[in-house]
């Protein structure tokens, strides 16, 4: 288990109980990072790790700035010794069959991977279920992850290479902000089957804090347009795509979406904006939204 911490005081016991509180698992290992948290997060790291040799906190030298790059020393570091590996962030609440029904359905279904939906909830008392789409399509790994990174499940065989990805192509991934994401991208360049559980198996914790969340209002579709106006997303679109083309991804139709609109030397053409609009894996408000971006000139 790969936990990436950074000011989760207030909440990582809690996601760490539900983690060893883990049904028909014989084993688990959680090895988290504090990121230099400002608040009492290493102390809590520390007492709790006092009780439960389980709980590996690996020391951080300096702040890597996100969660993602966070993640990126987690994968580098690990051992490749066990049969399956998770991402688990660090305000989060497990629900005690999570990691069970993971493992039975990769097993069933031949998978490499695996995501799940989610019980998102707030302060307020509210919830609502954030579904997977299970549909793929050529080049969806360009725009999109999987779904919450926090879900993710993976083989051995699978957390190996993406571990040697890491270690051999830093300089490629240093602007590359999402490690969830970067696993996307190279299980489709790999060919590797991915399993969409439509039943959530986690409690996904909304709060102030949150990274990118549940992306529900207007509040959070305006951070969101920040955020591409600056030309974050374009960016990272870019990257995505060469990193599938530096993984050996060679799917013909994925190929024709990054060299007609998305290789350095070409500008984010209107091909990828239909591509978005009507084949795209996201919901229809968040593909709403990178239209306009483009329609405005902000990718």
């Amino acid at each position: 288990m790969l936990l990436a911490a950074f000011d989760g005081e207030k909440y990582i016991k809690e996601q760490l109980d539900s983690i060893f509180q883990q049904s028909e698992c014989d084993v688990i290992d959680v090895f988290v990072r504090d990121d230099c948290s400002r608040d009492g997060t290493s102390e809590v790291l520390k007492n709790y790790s006092l009780k439960k040799d389980a709980l590996k906190v690996l020391e951080a030298n300096s702040n890597t700035g996100k969660a993602g790059f966070n993640f990126y020393e987690l994968i580098r570091y690990v051992p490749p010794d066990y049969d399956y590996y998770a991402f688990a962030d660090q305000d989060d609440i497990w629900m005690p069959d999570k990691l069970a029904s993971a493992v039975n359905l990769l097993k069933g279904s031949g998978s490499e991977c695996y995501s799940c939906a989610v019980e998102a909830f707030w302060p307020d008392g509210r919830t609502s279920v954030l579904k997977q789409n299970p549909r793929q399509l050529p080049a969806d790994a360009f725009f999109e992850a999987a779904g919450q990174g926090c879900t993710y499940v993976f083989t051995q065989a699978f957390f190996v290479r993406l571990q040697d990805f890491v270690r051999s192509h830093a300089s490629e991934i240093a602007k590359f902000e999402f490690h969830d994401w970067l696993a996307y991208v190279l299980s489709r360049a790999w060919g590797s089957k991915w399993y969409f559980d439509p039943v959530p198996h986690m409690r996904y914790r909304q709060h102030d804090n949150n990274e990118l969340g549940a992306r529900g209002g207007w509040k959070s579709i305006a951070n969101r347009l920040r955020k591409i106006r600056s030309g974050w997303y374009k960016d990272q679109i870019a990257i995505a795509a060469n990193l599938y083309m530096s993984a050996g991804g060679r799917e013909r139709a994925a190929i024709d979406v990054y060299e007609k609109c998305l290789r350095k030397d070409s500008s984010f053409g209107m091909a990828a904006v239909f591509y978005l609009l009507m084949y795209s894996r996201r919901r229809l408000s968040d593909r709403l939204v990178l239209v306009f971006s483009y329609f405005v000139r902000w990718i």
